[in-house]
């Protein structure tokens, strides 16, 4: 089987892991920090991350998952991810991405994020390793490296939690959902609704809110499978109900 890697996580959990930030006092600057890390020892830990996965799951067929620096939700939806774009992200992550390429079987698609492209090359021959929750609307297996749970995600609970995430939204991205509404409402609105007819229980759920914008957090929410991408334009098919 093989493994599909984000590595958008590992490596940014690997390059924070080594940068350390240095007060210059010694040197006669005591009101001068700055932040440093080592090449060599992000590669040590980003190797050891995915090594101990390999070694989890038995396996020694993979691919690493790498975002572009385009987006297409963000053409779609100016808010998505805005509340990060002060953030310093760790100074090792460019180089280290530059290392992995050379060394790693990687792929990079145009315009869509690392986990659109687990969910377009999941297959029954592969398993998706990520903590990101968004990949439960992932049919087929799955890995948290984090809890070590592997299990096959059925693909009528990858659909239920689909929905759910159009109703709960994600502010950490930066798209609403319904308002106010949670996982207990969201769980409520959906209950019992055969997976045919969940679209029309969350249309229905933004019409009573007087919400008219169903249909942008259904594709913010969406991750990207197979019918999700036109392979010979390289381009989103955009979810349509």
């Amino acid at each position: 089987m093989k493994v599909l890697f984000d590595y958008d996580m590992f490596a940014y959990r690997a390059a924070s892991a080594v940068q350390y930030s240095a007060n210059w006092a010694d040197e006669g600057q005591p009101d001068l920090w700055t932040l440093h890390a080592k090449l060599s020892d992000g590669v040590r830990v980003f190797e050891g991350l995915i090594n101990t996965v390999l070694k989890d799951l038995d396996a020694t067929d993979y691919l690493m998952c790498i975002s572009p620096r385009s987006n297409f939700r963000k053409d779609i939806n100016p808010d998505y991810k805005s509340n990060r774009k002060d953030t310093l992200k760790p100074i090792l992550l460019n180089p280290l991405e530059d290392y992995v390429r050379e060394h790693h079987d990687s792929i990079t698609m145009p315009n869509i994020e690392a986990d659109d492209m687990l969910g377009i090359l999941q297959t029954d021959d592969t398993i998706i390793v990520t903590q990101d929750k968004d990949l439960l609307t992932v049919a087929g297996m799955n890995y948290n490296h984090i809890t070590k749970e592997k299990r096959k995600i059925a693909k009528d609970d990858a659909d239920h939690w689909f929905y759910m995430q159009i109703l709960m939204g994600d502010r950490v991205d930066g798209y609403g959902g319904l308002e106010g509404v949670g996982p207990a409402k969201a769980k409520k609105i959906l209950e019992g609704v055969p997976m045919g007819e969940r679209w029309a229980a969350v249309e229905e759920a933004f019409e009573k809110k007087g919400q008219d914008d169903a249909l942008l957090m259904a594709r913010m929410a969406r991750i990207l499978q197979v019918e999700d991408w036109d392979a010979d334009k390289q381009e989103v098919i955009l979810w349509t109900p």
